[in-house]
């Protein structure tokens, strides 16, 4: 077992880690990731989870499924944020 383990870990740096929370639809394994760019610019970057997610979709605030987004690699998730947003993603374990 590693000294240390990211359960979630958000790149590059000037991306926010804003929240991880249990899914308003309270189901078992349903979690809400949210990531912020504070910048000027739209960043692309990647979530690494340190458990894979058997599904990652894109949602509202309000958690209701905008699209269901492909992993390229099991535990990484590409990102594209537009300058000052925010995006919000359900992730399934």
């Amino acid at each position: 077992m590693p000294s240390t383990f990211s359960f979630v870990k958000v790149e590059p740096e000037n991306l926010i880690f804003s929240c991880f929370k249990k899914a308003e639809s309270e189901e078992e394994g349903e979690f809400v990731l949210r990531v912020y760019n504070p910048t000027d610019e739209g960043i692309a970057g990647k979530v690494t989870f340190g458990v894979p997610p058997k599904q990652v979709m894109r949602t509202t605030l309000e958690e209701e499924i905008i699209e269901n987004k492909n992993l390229q690699v099991p535990n990484e998730l590409i990102v594209k944020i537009g300058a000052k947003k925010l995006k919000t993603y359900l992730i399934k374990y």
